[in-house]
């Protein structure tokens, strides 16, 4: 074990978490981590208001699924809700969500998208939800300038067409499932990202997709029936809360929080989220000072649900998952991150530590794993395979190399510097 693998183990939530479960089957692991989620509790009233919102934005069969499996089973996937499945990484992590809910005997996958992702997050890589890639080829999955997209999330692009059309000029996206989409306009690009995902999900147990949409508006009817709308707007008790977030940020275990924004974006006329602060009774953007909205509990949620502002990632989790009783499954950032958020909301980083579900990224990305991920999406022999080679093999042997830890070195050096 080299220098970095050990400072990944004894530095890290998800390094320590891992190398305590070294050599357990990860079937065994991941039903370890859900046997641990409490029920729900009915009192809870951030619980009620996110049972509530799912239950809106859902079909009928899907709310019955969410009316009786999700309490009994409090659990949402938070990685990944906002890239199409065709993705190796993306397909395992939700494929290994699935392996952990089955053996827990829970009937129902339920994903939730809670960060505000860009659609692009590296152009030079062609990495985001605005791409899919598949036999190694990369397929552009809107119709819309790279200017648009690298500064829109899924949530905020509207009006769009689907393309799925080679990067390369090298045809379109050659998955049958998906012709269909091809040249169709959504109303959202999370809608149309979840369209096809569900079109793609090969798995007999249901899935259910939210997005940014459910936590704004989860967040707008906790400022209306909760604490959270006097700690937003009391002069007092939001500098407690920012001093919170900063502490929190400077915490010389951080790793991955960052302090861009009071606790909201704005929405600008093309889609693009823009960082804001805190200033007297309104809330300013912080790149001109030009007003976004009052400080008011009324004009907050209203903006919310307007989607005129959407909540950052600390206000997200605090909502959909500290206050609620809710557990998040995701990957190893957010191992990292929902301990320092729990600090900011909670005042302790232990809830942050008991929510955060390991579920993302403990697999290796080698090039074997990912022709396997691809096939098995259209292969049900495969998939079963795939299926059993993911639960009997052992922590160790999926954590593998730590290619999955290698961004952490950059983590590390920011910290450091």
């Amino acid at each position: 074990m080299n220098d970095f693998e050990k400072k990944v183990i004894n530095e890290t939530f998800a390094g320590r978490k891992l190398a305590a479960n070294w050599h357990k089957p990860l079937g065994e692991f991941l039903t370890q981590e859900i046997s641990a989620i409490n029920p729900a509790d009915d009192s809870n009233v951030y619980f009620q208001i996110v049972i509530d919102a799912m239950r809106q934005r859902t079909s009928r069969d899907e709310r019955a699924l969410v009316t009786t499996a999700f309490p009994r089973l409090p659990i949402l996937q938070m990685a990944d809700g906002s890239h199409l499945l065709t993705d190796p990484e993306v397909y395992l992590n939700n494929t290994v969500m699935r392996i952990g809910q089955l053996y827990k005997g829970s009937g129902v996958v339920i994903s939730q998208q809670c960060s505000t992702i860009s659609c692009i997050t590296h152009a030079s890589e062609k990495r985001g939800p605005a791409f899919a890639t598949w036999d190694n080829e990369v397929y552009q999955v809107f119709n819309s300038s790279q200017n648009i997209l690298k500064h829109s999330t899924p949530a905020t692009l509207h009006d769009i067409d689907v393309s799925l059309a080679s990067i390369n000029g090298g045809g379109l996206l050659p998955i049958k499932r998906l012709e269909e989409f091809v040249g169709t306009s959504f109303a959202s690009g999370s809608q149309a990202i979840r369209r096809m995902n569900l079109e793609l999900w090969p798995h007999d147990t249901p899935l259910i997709l939210y997005d940014e949409e459910l936590t704004a508006d989860v967040v707008a009817s906790a400022i209306e029936k909760t604490e959270l709308g006097d700690e937003l707007t009391d002069p007092e008790r939001l500098a407690e809360l920012k001093q919170a977030k900063h502490d929190a940020v400077s915490h010389p275990r951080n790793l991955t929080l960052r302090n861009t924004t009071d606790f909201f974006y704005a929405v600008n006329r093309k889609g693009r989220l823009i960082p804001v602060e805190a200033d007297g009774n309104h809330l300013v953007t912080k790149s001109d000072g030009a007003v976004v909205t009052e400080l008011s509990t009324h004009a907050l949620s209203e903006a919310l649900r307007d989607r005129r502002l959407y909540p950052d990632l600390t206000l997200a989790y605090a909502c959909l998952c500290l206050r609620s009783g809710i557990a998040a499954a995701g990957g190893l950032s957010q191992q990292e991150y929902l301990p320092r958020i729990s600090e900011v909301f909670q005042g302790t980083e232990e809830p942050g530590i008991d929510a955060s579900i390991l579920v993302s990224g403990i697999v290796e990305l080698t090039p074997q794993t990912k022709e396997l991920a691809q096939k098995s999406l259209i292969d049900p022999t495969v998939r079963r395979r795939l299926d059993q080679a993911l639960a009997t093999a052992s922590v160790q042997q999926h954590v593998g190399t730590m290619g999955n830890f290698s961004y952490f070195k950059h983590l590390f050096e920011r910290r450091e510097a």
